[in-house]
């Protein structure tokens, strides 16, 4: 069992998170220490168990081989406790998670997290042995220990128990002592410090919630169990990204007999390629008939998104192609494919956006496709294969990822006498005729008669922006309704989706797509606004237009659970003094600039303050940066994943002299997630955290907690040459290719670095080195490195 720090692509990039059961506890986060079991039982050699775990007490647990075809293993504790200390230190949040079979009445197995030294800690305990224990399945707990020392734990150490005992609601009846056909149960346990709140989860159900504030500190993993308790897939997550009910596969880590192409070394400063555009930095290239790659299921699912490439046409403008696809081996279905939507080209070292091949070297490789599986969804275990066959005649297929979703049917109607619904105005979801008169007409009435506007599950055309006033918009859900634009447009607020003006405009459960939009010049931003305020716009789903969201001078409003994929410039903006918002639980892929962004112009006499983006993903945009903070005061960037930029930062604080904006008063940035970050844009070798106070300044802001794992660059990166004043404490900068923190030769003002940790460089690297002269001051305490 091997207990591992963050040190590849393995950990993040094959099922890029874990997925509990409930999608509503399913959480993108960066994987600290995980587990294969795989070793061949606690022994001495070259990689045994106890190369990197101690036995504490007890006999040594033993290894067992999982089924075939698996090649994993699990084991077995004999009143054990086995520990290993962590090089990351959590003072904040984290989880746990194991998957766990129980022996029926046998002692109770547990796993926590604990101090340094092994004496107090959290953790999740199972126990069948209990008297009132649950048809066999045992009951669940939070337990805190304190012991004098680390060799006072035994698995038996006696425990605190915190909150009420619930059943466990797993496996009912299982007898199995040795046996490992029925399923192990996914235990997790959250800790939020902010709170002090512990909560517990079986299979994604929470089963337990409890507060205590005694332990603020964590280092050390501790497991105990009693004769015959089987475990395995321990791991230790920070916790961040959206929320998602889907499950991504990575086709560069499946089973495949095509060509495997990754990123070698770091990104050239003027040619883009596939891979640097690529989640994870990589791909498949089936090229030759038989050819595949395939995915092994590990959820139920009957839908599928597919991110792909194929050529373009000789002339520019997109080709359409067909894959196959697969379920154990046997036929399914037959995959449209088009590169209408990508293949931009530009001068070398540009963000060109021509259509024509003869505009320059090509960029904007990927696009995304989503389909329902034709016949019986997938189960656990199943294999889903995307083939070249004979009638699949694209000259290659190149694969980056797929996701797996088990979607339910289509949303009901609002209560009766509470809508009206755009069908009884004339729009018809199952033909290709204009609806924009009769769903404005529809929303005219809504709003004449204070009523919400119900859009049917079906496909309806766009050819004028919808302006919604204080109305409430439903559709039948993301997979079901879909608004399509179908006109090209040179405005700025474009021909599909909404504009929202005065108070409580909200839209909810929809796809918004726009049939026309090839390259940022044509338009279509489906959510704009001006002086909008309580607006809510939640699970709507945006491709292929300008941006997914800008929402200018807007207030009080939140976006929450949608999906952006391949705009060709912002994902979600908040502009020209837009405050008081919330971006939460939204995954945002494949975006032709910022992902996230808060934007202040100084040309708007407007600042923009107290906005908040937490929880939420951001996925290779092909330009910009995952998350761009300029300008304004007290917003708060927490909980997010950002992954494989390709031109820029991550995330930045930028302030350019080209785009001017108010001056960043104060800030906290803190507990992100950023993984391969950086990008060599003009040859400047970003950071994956990149601030840039090139026309303005930057002061009050707090930079803490942010782990920053195989940074292309640098991990955090000062430049620019106005005033900024920044506190850096506690980030955690894993693996980066060059410094982990560099400050260039302009930057003035003043930096205090607390307990920051650099680890794992690269030969040759520094971890900290400081370019700047006399005029900025550098404060340090507590770093290690």
């Amino acid at each position: 069992m091997n207990i591992r720090r963050y040190l590849t692509m393995a950990l993040t990039c094959g099922l890029t998170a874990w997925m509990a059961p409930n999608p509503a506890q399913a959480q993108e986060g960066l994987t600290v220490g995980s587990d294969g079991i795989n070793y061949t039982g606690w022994s001495t050699g070259a990689s045994p168990m106890n190369a990197a775990w101690t036995l504490n007490s007890g006999s040594a647990p033993a290894v067992t081989a999982e089924p075939a075809p698996s090649t994993s293993s699990f084991f077995t504790t004999n009143n054990t406790v086995i520990t290993t200390a962590m090089d990351y230190t959590f003072v904040n949040d984290f989880e746990i998670d194991v998957d766990e079979l129980h022996s029926a009445y046998s002692r109770g197995m547990w796993v926590g997290l604990f101090n340094a030294a092994g004496t107090q800690g959290y953790a999740m305990l199972w126990d069948s042995a209990l008297a009132n224990q649950y048809s066999s399945q045992g009951h669940v707990s939070v337990r805190k220990f304190s012991v004098a020392s680390l060799s006072a734990l035994a698995f038996n150490t006696t425990s605190t128990l915190l909150g009420s005992v619930a059943g466990s609601g797993h496996n009912a009846g299982n007898t199995t002592s040795a046996a490992i056909t029925p399923p192990f149960a996914h235990f997790k346990l959250t800790w939020k410090n902010d709170t002090h709140t512990l909560q517990l989860f079986v299979d994604g159900v929470l089963r337990s919630t409890v507060t205590d504030s005694s332990f603020t500190s964590f280092s050390r993993i501790c497991i105990g169990g009693g004769v015959g308790c089987m475990m395995d897939n321990v791991a230790v997550r920070l916790p961040g990204g959206a929320p998602v009910p889907f499950t991504t596969y990575e086709a560069e880590d499946s089973a495949t007999n095509g060509t495997v192409i990754r990123l070698v070394g770091q990104p050239s400063s003027t040619t883009m390629t596939p891979e640097i555009e690529a989640s994870c930095r990589g791909y498949v290239q089936l090229s030759s008939t038989g050819q595949y790659v395939e995915f092994t299921n590990t959820a139920a699912a009957n839908a599928l998104v597919v991110r792909h490439c194929i050529p373009d046409a000789a002339t520019g403008g997109g080709a359409s192609a067909t894959l196959n696809l697969y379920v154990n081996g046997v036929f399914r279905q037959s995959l449209a494919l088009s590169s209408k939507y990508n293949w931009l080209y530009g001068a070398a070292g540009s963000n060109g956006q021509s259509n024509d091949p003869t505009a320059g070297v090509p960029h904007v490789f990927w696009d995304e496709s989503k389909y329902f599986i034709t016949g019986a969804a997938l189960n656990p275990g199943d294999k889903i294969r995307l083939q070249k066959d004979s009638a699949n005649t694209a000259s290659y297929y190149r694969i980056d990822l797929i996701d797996l979703e088990s979607v339910s049917g289509p949303l009901a109607p609002p209560p009766t006498g509470t809508y009206l619904s755009v069908a009884d105005y004339g729009a018809n979801g199952a033909d290709s005729v204009d609806d924009t008169t009769a769903i404005a007409n529809c929303i005219a009435a809504a709003k004449t008669q204070g009523k919400i506007v119900w859009i049917p599950a079906g496909t309806y055309y766009q050819s004028a922006l919808f302006s919604l006033n204080g109305v409430t918009v439903r559709g039948a859900g993301m997979w079901y309704t879909t608004l399509v634009g179908t006109l090209a447009s040179t405005a700025f607020s474009g021909n599909v989706g909404f504009s929202l003006s005065g108070s409580g405009s909200k839209v909810y459960d929809m796809s918004i797509n726009d049939q026309s939009n090839t390259n940022r010049a044509t338009g279509s931003k489906p959510f704009t606004s001006y002086q909008a305020s309580n607006w809510w716009v939640e699970n709507v789903w945006i491709t292929h237009t300008n941006v997914g969201f800008w929402m200018s001078s807007v207030t009080n409003g939140t976006v929450r659970g949608c999906r952006v994929r391949s705009t060709y410039a912002d994902g979600i903006n908040l502009n020209r003094g837009s405050s008081y918002n919330v971006i939460e639980n939204c995954h945002v892929r494949g975006t032709g600039d910022d992902g996230l962004a808060i934007l202040s112009e100084s040309g708007d006499t407007m600042i923009a303050t107290n906005n908040t983006i937490h929880y939420n993903t951001v996925i290779a945009p092909w330009s910009g940066h995952n998350c761009d903070l300029a300008g304004g005061g007290g917003h708060l960037i927490e909980y997010n994943r950002w992954a494989d930029n390709a031109w820029m930062g991550a995330f930045t604080i930028n302030l350019p002299g080209a785009y001017t904006m108010h001056p960043l008063t104060s800030a906290t940035v803190r507990r992100n997630l950023i993984v391969r970050g950086g990008g060599n844009l003009g040859g400047q070798q970003r950071g994956a955290v990149w601030i840039y106070p090139g026309s303005t300044t930057i002061a009050g802001t707090l930079i803490q907690d942010n782990y920053i794992a195989d940074a292309i660059f640098r991990g955090i990166h000062l430049t620019g040459s106005n005033s900024q004043q920044i506190q850096f404490d506690r980030n955690f900068i894993e693996h980066p290719a060059n410094e982990g923190i560099f400050i260039d030769s302009p930057v003035i003002g003043s930096g205090s670095f607390t307990n920051n940790t650099v680890s794992d460089l690269n030969a040759g690297q520094l971890p900290f080195r400081n370019n700047a002269a006399s005029g900025y001051v550098v404060t340090q305490s507590g770093n290690n490195w």
